[in-house]
């Protein structure tokens, strides 16, 4: 009976409404519990209701959700993860860590993706997929994203000295809210000057989802930032619902295929098709690609055969927390410019041991 009666509200509220000569579309969604002998009281029923309306939204909008326990597990985890999160910004629990970028062609190191990692006061560490998108869901973001944006350009103003840095790129990740207030290159602008750091080294990483989520906004944003200097990254790409008209009036300079595609090499034939075709749009467009999630020499060997500038994964290397990275820069001066780095120890190990190895294509 209650599915009939939601079906029913459900169909009435989706029939066009016209109101003062405009048409109006409406979808909703609805939330049901049961009342039960272990309800303990009205308010009690009115939030189990409202945890599954909000279940409903989240599962794509205009339906119907039952409460179960499960859900209200999930939303009371979801407030401990952001009452939490705002303690650990004041706490010193976040670190950054960065992970290298490899030239597939000259097998040197050309940057790094800055990574967030969140270890609680418990020492328990925290993904970054599990709080990203709960501090995104609650606006937390805007605040945690400009911490994080500072400490990487802290952290470049540390390393630009050393000989190894010279060439290299820093990655930093962006969430699609941080470009709605229209004024996020004037952080940009103001951090460059702060840190004093050079706006070639720094590189903006957004998902296609992030950018396609308002074009005409980010676009925008993108060529104010581009103007600094300042290169753009598009991540996961081949995940989300890019237009390549759009793309093409982004001023983009890098595009990361999503790992989903790399782990399929040797495996999956149209997956590798995929990634023929995703680089061949990048370089038609002057764009460079990076394959993130590298893993394996297969996919290595297959990346390097059809041209794919670089590379990104743990067959390079982990990634690595502040102390360890900068342990990696000074051992890559430009005389070693064409080794691979490969890291012995752990690298929270504080003695970390960093080796060059020689190019297995260089000679003796």
């Amino acid at each position: 009976g209650t599915q009939i009666v939601a079906d029913k509200a459900l169909r009435t509220l989706a029939e066009t409404m016209l109101i003062d000569h405009n048409e109006l579309h409406v979808t909703t969604s609805i939330g049901v519990t049961i009342l039960d002998q272990d309800s303990k009281s009205v308010d009690a029923v009115l939030r189990q209701a409202d945890t599954a309306m909000y279940e409903a939204k989240n599962s794509g909008r205009n339906k119907f959700q039952f409460f179960d326990p499960d859900m209200q597990k999930k939303a009371e985890e979801k407030n401990r993860i952001q009452v939490t999160l705002r303690q650990a910004m004041n706490d010193n629990q976040l670190s950054m860590h960065y992970q290298p970028k490899v030239n597939l062609e000259k097998n040197e190191v050309v940057g790094m993706e800055a990574l967030i990692r969140w270890t609680n006061a418990e020492g328990k560490s925290i993904p970054p997929d599990v709080f990203i998108p709960i501090a995104e869901e609650s606006g937390q973001i805007l605040e945690l994203g400009e911490w994080i944006f500072k400490q990487v350009c802290q952290q470049i103003n540390i390393w630009q000295d050393m000989p190894g840095f010279k060439d290299m790129v820093i990655s930093v990740n962006v969430s699609a809210l941080q470009f709605k207030s229209g004024n996020f290159h004037q952080l940009v602008k103001e951090s460059l000057s702060e840190f004093n750091i050079a706006a070639h080294q720094l590189e903006l990483e957004l998902t296609e989802t992030a950018v396609m989520s308002n074009p005409e906004l980010t676009v925008n944003e993108l060529k104010e930032i581009h103007k600094l200097g300042v290169q753009i990254s598009i991540d996961d790409f081949g995940t989300g619902y890019s237009s390549l008209n759009y793309l093409k009036r982004f001023p983009i300079d890098v595009l990361k295929i999503d790992r989903c595609f790399i782990k399929d090499i040797g495996e999956d034939i149209y997956d590798e098709e995929i990634i023929k075709v995703m680089v061949a749009i990048g370089h038609t467009m002057g764009i460079k690609v990076v394959a993130e999630g590298v893993e394996t020499q297969q996919q290595l060997d297959f990346l390097s055969d059809i041209g794919c500038d670089f590379g990104q994964g743990y067959l390079f290397s982990k990634p690595l927390n502040s102390q360890s990275s900068t342990e990696m820069v000074k051992n890559i001066p430009s005389a070693f410019s064409s080794y691979l780095i490969e890291i012995n120890q752990i690298m929270e190990n504080p003695d970390i041991k960093v080796e060059l190895l020689i190019n297995k294509n260089d000679p003796a």
